[in-house]
Formats: C-alpha cells, structure tokens, sequence
C-alpha cells in the first residue's frame, strides 16, 4: 500500500508556495494602509516594481511651489524676496509721513527770534545764540525740489532692488541697494530720514537671506563634487586591483 505522506520535494514545494501567500497578502495589506493614509488615492503608493510614484498631482504642484495654508501659490519664492518688497512698501509709506507728519529739527537762532517762544528743550549757548527744537514739515521747510529729492530718492532706491529680483547677482544689487539707503540717511535725508530706516533693515534682512541661501546652494554643490571625487577615486582603485588579480591568475 503506498504511503501517504508527501515526499521532501513537495513539502518544500507547498511550503514556498505558503511563503509567496504571506508575502503577496502583507504587500496588499501595506498598500491598503498607505491607500488609507494618503485619502484613497492609490496613487500615493510606491510601485511593486520599486519605482516610488508621485503621491498626486496637487502634492507634486506643493512640492514644487511653496503653497500658503489657504492652498495659494507663495507668491514670495525667493530668499529675501519679502523683505525687499517690503522695504519698498516702507519707502512708499514714508512720503505720507513726510507729507502729513511734522519732525522735531534742531535749531539755532539769536536770543529775540520769536519762535523761541513755542520752541521747546531752550538752551543758551556761549556766544548768545539759542539752541532749541521745532516740529517742522517737510513742504514748509523745503522747497518742491528738494522735497522731491527727500521723497523719492528712497522709493527709486528700493525700486530698483524689487526690479531685479529674479537678477542672478540679486544679493550684490540688494546690498548696494542698502548702502544707498544708508548713504539717503546720513548725507541727505537729515532729519527726515527717520522714516527711511525701515526700508534700510527691511534690505539688510533681505541681502542677508540671500546670501545665506546661495552659500548653502554652493556648500552643497562642493560637497556633490568631493563625493563624487571619491566615488570617481574608490572606483578607480577597484579597477586597479581586479587587473592584478588577472596578472597574477595568468
């Protein structure tokens, strides 16, 4: 009578078989859960063949532009790009306050002028004369031209900083930008200046920004190349000794 038991061959063969089951029930298993992570979009699931798909086509848009948390596109991309615009927006502002809000000027006039009267911090100096500080605009203290010149200079220096934004030597124009608005504040602007300094750090921010960008965009490209220097070396070196294990086998 021939036994019943089944031969090694098949035990292994049924064994295998049971093996390939779990496996292929534990992949099913993994992408259902990932299927249900990602909202049931099976298309956030990485491919059997071992190509990683794009989860969709609104996370690849994200991934490639900085979305807001209201799913608007950032308009503001580049580093120090918001601080710029911003120092432009500051400089606009300051020709309303220039226009509309009086700032405190130090003066100096004889003993009987009669503003001295309404002039507040009064301090008599040696030679006669009278120091004291007024709140003066700047129309009423100026002439149009160089009103203008106070008003504008600014707005034309940050303007040109917004232009050339998308410029390759952007951070070089954003710090030439900010010592120009340096230069507005100590050798033209005077007293009026107060309200450009905004526009002043709002461009250090974002020169700073920039650079700080672009050095780690060149720190990680000089960290490619050395990698693939010694990937190029190690390489190298593998050819070198499979070519004395064949001298030597001959």
């Amino acid at each position: 009578m021939a036994s019943s038991k089944p031969s090694k061959s098949e035990r292994q063969r049924r064994n295998r078989a049971r093996r390939e089951a779990r496996q292929a029930r534990s992949a099913h298993a993994g992408e259902a859960t990932e299927i249900a992570r990602d909202g049931g979009r099976p298309d956030a699931v990485e491919s059997p063949e071992g190509g990683a798909t794009k989860a969709s086509s609104t996370k690849g848009a994200a991934a490639k532009g900085k979305t807001t948390r209201g799913g608007r596109q950032n308009p503001f991309t580049i580093p120090g790009q918001r601080a710029v615009m911003l120092a432009f927006l500051f400089s606009i502002a300051s020709i309303g306050l220039l226009l509309f809000t009086p700032v405190r000027v130090a003066r100096e006039a004889d003993a009987d002028d009669p503003r001295i009267e309404q002039a507040e911090d009064v301090e008599v100096n040696d030679d006669g004369t009278v120091s004291f500080t007024e709140d003066v605009k700047l129309l009423d203290e100026e002439s149009l031209p160089v009103a203008l010149l106070i008003m504008l200079t600014p707005v034309a220096i940050t303007g040109a900083a917004v232009f050339f934004t998308k410029h390759e030597k952007r951070s070089t124009i954003w710090t030439m930008a900010m010592l120009a608005i340096a230069g507005y504040v100590f050798f033209i602007g005077g007293a009026y200046a107060i309200y450009t300094l905004p526009s002043l750090v709002a461009l250090g921010v974002g020169g700073f920004q920039t650079r700080r960008a672009e050095n780690a965009d060149r720190v990680a490209e000089l960290k490619a190349q050395r990698a693939a220097r010694k990937a190029a070396k190690a390489s190298g070196k593998d050819i070198i000794d499979v070519d004395a294990i064949e001298e030597d086998g001959d």
